[in-house]
């Protein structure tokens, strides 16, 4: 299952202007860290050996992958490790103390072979050692931190034509994703997934795209090696999931030895699966959300207003649609600050820092309760198929390092003052 393709991203940035962009701080120059790709530049991988503890794995490639090692084989299974070998990259640092997890060698049909050793620390921060270097590995996929065959066998099957909808129950919380768009057609717009968060929140989400990727592809190629019942089995967690017409849930329970049973309720079907997968399925709404406070798109704006204790920015923008040297549709806008014109490009490049402002975690009780004398206020104006909107959002000092949010009348959110600074900062630049 596709949620939509990479050209939705790259639209996304275009309409925006770069909004996305982390902009809590100014860029730096690049660092002389040499970035290590050992698999970079391999093309007819033909042999990959997989070493674990005291075990290996030695699959080939005829006219299929194939291998002595394992009874069932997922030829899919076999190609996406490879795919993320050949994808991995990580930064090269001094070599720390750390322990071997995995060793993995791939071979190209003209004998070429590529070496790589995994390591993991006591934080569980994980390295790869490969030809004298040593690389700090940021993003390790799971089925690498915690290697089982079981990551080369079938994926488990259920009687689903499509996920329309997925649901996470937790003790601490339940919440349901699906395409049912709290948003205006102009609010959805920046969000490429395609999916939305509900229950969890006041505070309407969508789900980020790469997130999203992730639990559909865990979900659609769920690895598990079948069991018998358990004698015993204490629910941990739950997902959820139907295409409209059948369900099926997914009932994890508490690991054991590095493995997590689980239980198809309505296939009544049981699995042991690896505790790092397991894991990734026992998810926090806050962690998988696009967690902008107003991305408002550029050329829907009409207006900003943005207040703080001693000066006020007002933003006023107007949008022509004409005609282009080639007879398509191109649009041209007009942007104010303060009465004074700004240079189009100029404006969309500051405008990065009020729509990439973003919460930073979830308030408590008592934070909540921070809401005397505001210390910013922005007050947009912008248009949605035809139809004029607002969004009202007030900053309350809670520290001397976070405000409280409330965005329209919902107070649910910290935020982190020092993107706000460097958006005043910009904003006064272009008063300059």
């Amino acid at each position: 299952m596709k949620i939509k393709n990479k050209i939705g991203i790259l639209l996304f940035i275009l309409l925006l202007a770069g909004c996305t962009k982390s902009v809590d701080k100014e860029e730096t120059p690049t660092s002389h860290s040499v970035t290590v790709q050992p698999f970079q530049g391999l093309k007819e991988v033909q042999e990959l050996m997989v070493s674990y503890g005291e075990d290996s794995i030695h699959i080939t490639a005829e006219e299929e992958w194939t291998s002595d090692d394992l009874t069932l084989l997922d030829q899919a299974g076999v190609w996406r490790f490879i795919e993320n070998l050949i994808q991995l990259e990580g930064q090269e640092i001094e070599k720390v103390d750390s322990n071997l997890i995995l060793y993995v060698e791939l071979q190209e049909g003209n004998g070429n072979k590529k070496e790589v050793s995994f390591y993991e620390d006591s934080n569980e921060q994980f390295y790869l050692e490969t030809d004298n270097h040593f690389a700090k590995v940021e993003q390790l996929p799971i089925e690498m931190q915690a290697f089982s065959p079981v990551y080369f066998m079938p994926s488990i099957t259920y009687d689903l034509s499509r996920i329309e909808e997925i649901q996470f129950v937790s003790e601490e919380e339940s919440f349901r994703l699906n395409q049912d768009s709290p948003f205006s057609e102009v609010e959805s717009a920046p969000f490429v997934s395609g999916w939305f968060l509900h229950d969890a929140f006041e505070t309407a989400f969508s789900v980020e795209y790469y997130q999203m990727e992730k639990i559909l592809s865990n979900l659609l190629e769920l690895k598990g090696e079948p069991i018998e019942k358990p004698l015993s089995f204490t629910e941990d967690y739950q997902v959820r999931i139907t295409d409209g017409q059948k369900n099926e849930a997914f009932q994890f329970g508490v690991p054991h030895d590095g493995w997590t049973p689980l239980h198809l309720e309505y296939a009544d079907q049981w699995y042991k699966i690896p505790e790092k997968l397991a894991q990734s399925f026992n998810i926090k709404a806050f962690q998988i959300i696009d967690n902008f406070i107003a991305l408002i798109p550029l050329d829907s704006l009409i207006s900003v207003v943005i207040e703080s204790e001693t000066e006020t920015f007002h933003i006023e923008a107007n949008h022509q649609l004409i005609m282009d040297v080639n007879d398509k549709p191109k649009i041209v806008s007009t942007f104010y600050l303060n009465n004074k014109k700004i240079e189009e490009q100029v404006f969309r490049s500051t405008y990065q820092y009020l729509a990439a402002l973003h919460y930073s975690e979830v308030a408590t009780a008592r934070e909540r309760e921070a809401t005397e004398d505001p210390a910013i206020q922005i007050q947009y104006q912008f248009q949605s198929e035809g139809e004029p909107m607002e969004r009202s959002i007030t900053f309350y000092e809670t520290n001397e390092e976070q405000f409280l949010v409330q965005n329209n009348i919902i107070t649910e959110f910290i935020s982190e003052k020092n993107q706000f600074d460097l958006l005043l900062e910009k904003l006064q630049e272009l008063e300059k």
